[in-house]
């Protein structure tokens, strides 16, 4: 996820989507969102709540300087789903 909050834009292009933020988005908003996003992409190709142990893989947060003033923060977080085994590989031979 990348947020620029002096454009007002959070953008996921791996997910399509794109939408406006006010200038006072921050990083633990940011996290919070990367980590819903990440859990309803799980949810749309087939994992079950049960699989959706979302995490955090990398953060960071920059104001945005020009003219010797903030005019804004860029933020970047990865979220994943925590590696494991698939749903349908648990039961019957894989166990």
């Amino acid at each position: 996820m990348h947020v620029d909050t002096s454009k007002g834009i959070l953008s996921v292009p791996e997910l399509n989507h794109y939408e406006k933020i006010g200038p006072r988005f921050n990083l633990k908003m940011a996290r919070e969102k990367a980590l819903k996003l990440v859990k309803e992409r799980g949810k749309a190709i087939g994992a079950t709540e049960t699989e959706l142990e979302a995490e955090i893989v990398e953060e960071s947060c920059f104001n945005m300087v020009r003219g010797f003033y903030t005019i804004g923060k860029d933020i970047r977080v990865k979220a994943q789903i925590k590696p494991g085994l698939i749903h349908q590989m648990r039961g019957g031979k894989y166990d």
